[in-house]
């Protein structure tokens, strides 16, 4: 399913470049804000509406949804329901991995809360979800001040080649990134040596480590969450 609403998509964006750069900055500005600017049922604006910054929030997302046009707004529902469900198997991809990492009941059960922590608001499921594009042959890893809170934060991207790469480490550098650094995108990710000062990760890294689990099927679980984790999770849930 999702190789036919891409190829479609990659069509569309052909022939529509200056939509297809509203819709690539509205899909993980959507997810960050938790705001659905295709959403305009009674229920859900009352939510929006009864929230000053929320409103505002959603007026300005859904400007840019009505310049997509309704093929481009297709899209964008298209790929908001497939990837909720990509969500839901994820999350029960974890607990059937949880289960065969950890046997302690009590033990699993919190590393799944701790998942659902940073995966989740109070509430419920992130809506509207995307989740990040992890795809390239190169992984891009700096600390970096998150522009919405001032806080450092590590930031992890990927490139299809080396030079776009390393022109991205030089604009991260230019702005101030520190401990930059490029590798494989085959390579197994290093956890362990790319730190977050994030209270709900340490303690996600505490709960694992405290169940002796190994270092290659802690692995396997962190590539789930992050295979999993949208914009706004990514920046702040791990914080």
């Amino acid at each position: 399913m999702l190789d036919s609403i891409l190829f479609n998509l990659h069509k569309w964006q052909r022939k529509n470049k200056d939509k297809a750069q509203i819709l690539n900055n509205l899909i993980p500005r959507s997810t960050y804000l938790q705001v659905d600017p295709s959403r305009t049922d009674v229920e859900y604006m009352k939510g929006i509406r009864n929230d000053k910054e929320r409103s505002a929030e959603y007026d300005q997302l859904r400007a840019e949804y009505n310049k997509l046009g309704s093929e481009g707004q297709a899209f964008y529902r298209q790929m908001r329901n497939y990837f909720q469900d990509t969500y839901k198997e994820i999350m029960e991809a974890l607990d059937i991995r949880l289960k065969a990492t950890i046997p302690n009941l009590e033990q699993r059960k919190s590393a799944m809360a701790k998942i659902q922590e940073m995966m989740q608001k109070q509430s419920g499921t992130i809506t509207p979800y995307f989740p990040l594009m992890r795809k390239g042959a190169y992984r891009l890893t700096y600390q970096a001040a998150d522009p919405s809170t001032g806080r450092p934060e590590r930031f992890v991207e990927y490139y299809a080649t080396e030079r776009k790469a390393t022109q991205a480490l030089q604009a991260a550098e230019n702005a101030g990134a520190k401990e930059t650094s490029i590798t494989s995108a085959s390579k197994r990710f290093e956890y362990e040596n790319n730190p977050s000062p994030g209270v709900c990760r340490r303690a996600f890294l505490n709960t694992l480590n405290g169940a002796n689990v190994s270092k290659e099927a802690m692995s396997e679980v962190i590539d789930l969450v992050l295979d999993a984790m949208p914009e706004r999770s990514f920046r702040t849930g791990l914080s």
